[in-house]
């Protein structure tokens, strides 16, 4: 079989399969992701609408019950998440409160999206790291941490550790436009110009209303 058909056999297979599998990466990184961190049930997408509509009004706690509703039914949905953690610290007060109690808890030990969230609520790039680095122990296929890990780095002005990172998460999810974007936007900025204006252009492949 050539690798095209081995990636789009190993897409089909759950994370924890991956690695028994020999589902790799054609350059030999990580574990091809499957879609455990995208996928959603219906009920739940409507509900993630629903609270779009009271954030819109800034209706904040509306919006905080509709989201946790919605990760119930999908706990392992980061849109879902990230929607959640960054409405309740832009609302403040009770909301946030309870949104950071939320993801204190750790009583789902062993689950590798609960240290990549509590990394975006660290407050410096030491503990972010160190729990982002715990998230990848769990799945090294978890890309939504490798991009998070690439933006610290480029933060920092290590711009070629955030190039790896990026093309750490794009091996595992080819299809990721957050990282093709930020990809672009690093190229850019080490004076590789071509290359850049090639990811932005797979960017708006992904995303062509942006």
């Amino acid at each position: 079989a050539s690798s095209r058909d081995v990636e789009r056999g190993c897409a089909l297979l759950g994370v924890w399969a991956l690695a028994a599998a020999g589902c790799q990466s054609p350059s030999g990184g990580p574990p091809l992701a499957s879609d455990r961190y995208e996928a959603c049930t219906l009920e739940a997408t409507t509900r993630i609408d629903w609270a779009r509509s009271h954030l819109a009004k800034e209706e904040w706690s509306q919006a905080a019950g509709y989201l946790r509703q919605a990760l119930a039914l999908c706990p392992e949905h980061v849109a879902a998440h990230l929607l959640y953690q960054d409405m309740a610290l832009r609302a403040g007060g009770d909301v946030a409160a309870d949104m950071q109690r939320f993801y204190a808890d750790d009583s789902d030990q062993g689950a590798p999206l609960r240290p990549y969230l509590q990394a975006r609520l660290a407050q410096d790039d030491d503990t972010r790291l160190k729990l982002l680095q715990e998230a990848l122990r769990r799945d090294s296929s978890l890309y939504w941490a490798y991009l998070s890990e690439a933006r610290i780095m480029r933060a920092l002005g290590r711009t070629a550790k955030a190039l790896d990172a990026l093309e750490t998460a794009l091996a595992a999810r080819p299809a990721f436009p957050e990282a093709r974007l930020e990809e672009a936007e690093v190229l850019t900025e080490l004076g590789r110009f071509e290359e850049g204006e090639h990811s932005y252009a797979e960017y708006l492949r992904a995303r062509p209303l942006d």
